[in-house]
């Protein structure tokens, strides 16, 4: 949950496929770490969940393994570790419309000057 990394020392941080499946409290963890490393102007791309149901149960009790994540949770905790969002999508994952549930977000962050 800490990256071994001095403060503000990159200009981007990209992660995909990995904290679809973290707990909140986690991906908050990296977030503010995020916040840390990060140059200002620097730009974070984070692929996780945006799955909204069952807050108490188990990562792979949900579909595609995708832990719960509330709406404006990753906003929330940005904003609170010098970021600001500037892009967030929700996405899923099946070729089908009818069946596409989204369960993935793809958030474009930029740490504050």
């Amino acid at each position: 949950e800490t990256l071994p990394f001095g403060n503000a020392r990159f200009s981007s941080v990209f992660s995909y496929d990995a904290m679809v499946h973290f707990e909140p409290l986690t991906v908050a963890a990296y977030i503010r770490e995020i916040g840390r490393v990060l140059k200002p102007g620097g730009t974070a791309i984070l692929h996780h969940s945006a799955h909204t149901s069952n807050p108490t149960g188990n990562f792979k009790e949900n579909s595609r393994w995708r832990n719960y994540m509330p709406a404006g949770f990753v906003a929330h905790v940005a904003s609170r570790s010098g970021l600001d969002v500037v892009s967030y999508e929700e996405f899923g994952w099946s070729r089908r419309k009818l069946f596409q549930k989204k369960t993935d977000a793809l958030s474009v962050l930029i740490k504050r000057s």
